[in-house]
Parts: C-alpha cells; structure tokens; sequence
C-alpha cells in the first residue's frame, strides 16, 4: 500500500470517484456546509455533483485545515510538484 496516498484512497472509496476527478478536485468545488462536491467535467463530459457521506466529509475538512493557500485538494500524481502528504494518528 502507499500510506502517502490513504486520504486520496479514502476520498474515493467514500464517493465513487475516479482518480482523475480525485486529482482534479479543488476547493472551490467543495461545499462542506451542504455535503457537496461538484466534479465540473465528469467522464462523460457534463458536471456532476457528488454527495460527501461522513468519512468523505471528516476527510476534506482535514485537508481543508492543512491546505494552506492551495487551490487543489490534491496534487497531482503526474505533476513535477510536492504531494501534500499528513500523517493521521
């Protein structure tokens, strides 16, 4: 397993999405206060909203704290950039 990558995983096991709307996730998109998370451009094309169950919600409000100034909520696998990587104890 890749313990850098649990809360990528945990996000998707909670909503169903695919990894590239995982990765293409930012925080305009997150509505916390309405358990929302809108995925603008889905597989095929069209916007479509995703509901946050509780785990899915636990998870981007921890993120959300840590995120700092980023407009993503994950960086890219494929991306020259630093992955943002918390350690959950």
């Amino acid at each position: 397993m890749f313990p850098n990558h649990l809360l990528e995983f945990e996000i998707a096991l909670a909503t169903g999405m695919r990894r590239s709307e995982v990765y293409g996730a930012i925080w305009g998109n997150v509505d916390l206060e309405h358990d929302l998370l809108r995925v603008p451009r889905s597989k095929h094309g069209e916007t479509r909203h995703v509901t946050l169950n509780s785990a899915a919600k636990a998870t981007l409000e921890f993120l959300r704290e840590k995120a700092g100034e980023s407009e993503s909520v994950f960086l890219s696998m494929r991306a020259n950039k630093t992955q943002q990587v918390f350690i959950v104890q």
